[in-house]
């Protein structure tokens, strides 16, 4: 598995790009032509693009099938187990929200 080098825990593109075992080049060429199918786009609020993890875990699920879908409280329960079983949160929009409150904390003048 591949370790994030970032103390964040958030992947550059060349992260990104290993993980999904492709050059980082053609990562960037493609980039587009993936977030348009769905692929997660670069966290918010950061001066550099960065990735979560999380987030790109969970839309290779999606994208395998392994994610139900549905908003019944089964497939709500089926989701939650495939993402803890991929040792993923669960709720990923809280992990990046969290994340983004830090990051405003840590550059708030003192």
């Amino acid at each position: 598995m591949l370790q994030p080098r970032l103390d964040t825990d958030l992947w550059t593109a060349a992260d990104v790009a290993k993980h999904l075992k492709i050059h980082v080049d053609t990562f960037y060429a493609k980039r587009r032509q993936l977030e348009a199918q769905g692929f997660p786009p670069p966290v918010p609020g950061y001066p550099r693009r960065l990735w979560d993890p999380a987030a790109i875990r969970l839309h290779e699920l999606e994208q395998q099938g392994l994610l139900p879908k549905g908003d019944d409280p089964r497939s709500r329960a089926r989701r939650e187990s495939a993402r803890a079983a991929a040792g993923l949160p669960r709720n990923t929009d809280q992990l990046l929200i969290g994340r983004i409150h830090a990051l405003m904390a840590e550059s708030a003048p003192r």
